[in-house]
């Protein structure tokens, strides 16, 4: 027996040390484009020529292909790249720029950011959001347009207890100053906004989460309870997502976008649910809707606002949204009541591909609409405003 246990732990020993090789064979030179981050699949069979097999490009080039396909290959090389997380806390995602915090919360390394220094002076701010109030008040004027300002939920801010612990010192001395700044910047500049990163602290003070335990974004309850907010300012009719006990919403999704992003295996977290939208409420086909349109200037968190008329509730008759101005753009045009789904959309495959659209173009399309709202994240990531901003004092 003690012969046979020598052998057990000589044969686990030489197993694990196996590991990086097996995988560094069945990972190959790309990875996986379904399921996995990385490079797409080399889609077409290398083609054999006597300069490729002289030169060996067709030995590389074949055996990336083989390795692309082998069996299990998406399994094998999550497992390699969780025990690289386990073992040295090393990510694909941003060349290991994830954080794990207390309890298994999952974090990017630059949400904390702003609790060890400013990313943004004040004054920053305050000159950058000062001319944000003069394009606020020329599409107001010159054109007759609604304008208003969304803040979004950071989840360093919301949760800092589950950061590591060494962020403990920043977060009880430096706080969420830099969220203050975007606050007061936008309060002296007198530009009408909808905080939705005191909604979340507000939820969170009675037991209502926004984030999940894996995930990036807010959940689909804060985001829509948000757009409510916004849709009182523009006194437009809606209907109400109800409290988290209501039928209106329930606990059935899971946000693990980090794990994705990562390529780690979900089963080595807990599977946590946070608040979504039951879309059997959704619809109400019987209210008089408003032809008023919507031109959505946001980073990532604004796909879930993007996501709450397109599931929830049809407010708006057309929607543009810019992804982080620019990088991506989608439209949205409502279909008759009672329609399922209540929307046609249609993605820019020009602005998918990063062809910049002509400023006339632009403008157009811009003022086409009745509303423009601008979304940005309590952590203050500000490129898309400052692009939006640059371009509309060109072109307006």
């Amino acid at each position: 027996m003690r012969r046979l246990g020598k052998w057990l732990v000589v044969a686990c020993i030489a197993g694990l040390l196996a590991v990086p090789f097996v995988v560094s064979l069945v990972r190959g030179d790309v990875r996986a484009s379904e399921g996995l981050n990385g490079v797409q699949l080399p889609q077409e069979v290398p083609r054999l020529t006597c300069a490729s097999l002289l030169d060996g490009t067709w030995q590389e080039e074949t055996a990336a292909y083989r390795a692309a396909r082998l069996p299990f290959r998406a399994d094998a090389i999550r497992s390699f790249d969780t025990l690289d997380y386990w073992l040295f806390h090393h990510t694909y995602m941003n060349d290991g720029k994830m954080l794990v915090g207390r309890g298994g919360w999952l974090y990017e390394t630059i949400y904390p950011e702003p609790y060890v220094r400013d990313i943004h002076s004040e004054e920053e701010l305050a000159a950058l959001f000062g001319r944000l109030r003069a394009v606020e008040l020329t599409l107001e004027e010159k054109y007759g347009k609604r304008f208003l300002f969304v803040i979004s939920p950071s989840k360093a801010y919301t949760d800092p207890e589950h950061l590591p612990a060494a962020y403990a010192p920043f977060v009880a001395g430096k706080g969420m100053r830099e969220y203050g700044y975007l606050v007061r910047a936008l309060e002296a500049a007198q530009i009408p906004f909808v905080d939705g990163q005191a909604l979340a602290l507000e939820q969170k003070a009675g037991g209502v989460p926004a984030f999940g335990l894996a995930g990036t974004h807010w959940n689909g309850y804060t985001a829509a309870r948000t757009m409510e907010r916004v849709l009182d300012r523009l006194a437009l009719p809606y209907v109400p997502v109800g409290l988290p006990h209501e039928s209106a919403v329930k606990q059935t999704q899971t946000d693990d976008d980090l794990l994705q992003l990562a390529n780690l295996h979900r089963s080595a977290w807990p599977r946590v649910t946070y608040l979504a939208l039951d879309l059997t409420g959704a619809g109400a086909p019987q209210m008089a809707r408003k032809d008023v349109s919507l031109a959505l200037i946001a980073g990532s968190f604004g796909w879930t606002l993007w996501e709450y008329a397109l599931q929830w509730d049809p407010v708006f008759s057309r929607m543009d949204m810019e992804y982080y101005y620019q990088l991506g753009h989608r439209t949205a045009v409502r279909r008759l009541p009672g329609s399922s789904p209540f929307y046609d959309v249609q993605e820019d495959p020009a602005q998918a591909l990063g062809k910049v659209e002509e400023d006339e173009a632009w403008k157009q399309r811009l003022l086409s609409h009745d509303v423009v709202v601008v979304e940005c994240n309590a952590q203050l990531e500000v490129r898309h405003i400052e692009a939006f901003v640059a371009r509309a004092e060109r072109v307006l």
